[in-house]
């Protein structure tokens, strides 16, 4: 198992260097032929796309870094001046623009489609007014400067979380940060027979929605309502423990999730943990606010934890991945 995870993360990490290595060679090509180039505007600090092949949800998200790269190469076209040398960089610019906003609606055709179930719960996050129902007292917390899709878990992680689901056979899987379900619903279908899911969510409508949906559609989903590290907390004294730890949640306690999860060995020997947005948006990078801070100390403490054994792909907004260092 342990060798066709390997063989799994390699191929990853493989196609990230085609992608990296091939850019500048392929970015003409991609914008005059590529069937699934787009137009990016960035408006509100949100970034919009229109596709041509598919305006869906699905296929109108870029994730975390492909998002920053488009909306910081955007914002150098206006400091162009409209001369010969400046429009040729601006065109040059332009195919960097058109090829980065491409990738994620080509891959996105290239791979096995998401289930209806997945279909429907992106759709239903798509229609959230979140100042509406703040101000109708359903959430706690006031979202309305909040992109309702900029909060769902990437359609491609979400796939990428069900391969690993499944390598690692996981029966019993801990989501900390459940949202609307996305990634939930997503680690269920790819879960062992008679497996379950334990999501943590602190908004009273969205743990309703996951539990309707879930017993609409007959999902072995457990909703454990209220903050995180109280619940988790909960959860290690119960003595409770998982195959498979998704970490999508309060950015700046990622380290006391850590903290609480491997000092009570609540991760199986042979289980995975994945924490998502660990670049977020190159603010894990740039250490400039609470969150950088927070979780590049995250992510260098797990990476000198010699406990284990850790992967940061730079993807998506940012996925660490992490297991015990088992001795071979």
């Amino acid at each position: 198992m342990k060798r066709e995870l390997v063989i799994c993360l390699t191929g990853i990490i493989l196609l990230l260097r085609m992608f990296y290595s091939g850019y500048i060679n392929n970015a003409n090509r991609v914008r005059n032929h590529n069937p699934f180039r787009r137009s990016a505007v960035v408006e509100n600090n949100h970034l919009h796309l229109t596709a041509n092949s598919d305006n869906s949800p699905l296929l109108g998200k870029l994730s975390g870094i492909n998002f920053q790269a488009v909306k910081r190469l955007k914002a150098i076209l206006p400091l162009l001046k409209d001369n010969n040398d400046d429009g040729e960089v601006r065109e040059k610019l332009q195919d960097a623009i058109d090829f980065i906003s491409s990738v994620e609606a080509f891959a996105f055709s290239k791979s096995t489609p998401v289930s209806p179930l997945l279909t429907y719960v992106i759709t239903a996050a798509s229609k959230l007014d979140f100042q509406a129902l703040h101000g109708e007292g359903k959430l706690r917390a006031d979202l309305a400067n909040v992109n309702n899709l900029a909060m769902i878990t990437a359609n491609g992680q979400v796939q990428l979380l069900q391969f690993l689901t499944r390598q690692v056979k996981a029966k019993n899987i801990l989501e900390v940060g459940g949202y609307i379900g996305f990634s939930a619903f997503g680690m269920a279908e790819a879960m062992a027979p008679g497996g379950k899911v334990t999501t943590i969510e602190i908004e009273p409508f969205f743990c309703k929605f996951i539990n309707d949906t879930a017993k609409e559609r007959n999902v072995n989903i457990q909703v454990k309502e209220g903050a995180a590290l109280s619940v988790l907390s909960a959860l290690a004294k119960k003595g409770e423990k998982y195959d498979f730890i998704y970490i999508d949640c309060v950015k700046y306690e990622y380290s006391d999730y850590y903290k609480i999860i491997m000092d009570n060995s609540m991760l199986n020997r042979e289980g995975i943990l994945a924490a998502d947005n660990v670049i977020y948006s190159g603010q894990a990078i740039a250490k400039k606010d609470k969150d950088g801070i927070a979780l590049d100390a995250f992510s260098s403490m797990v990476a000198e934890d010699k406990n284990v054994r850790s992967m940061m792909l730079p993807c998506f907004d940012g996925l660490l991945l992490v297991q015990h260092n088992i001795p071979s």
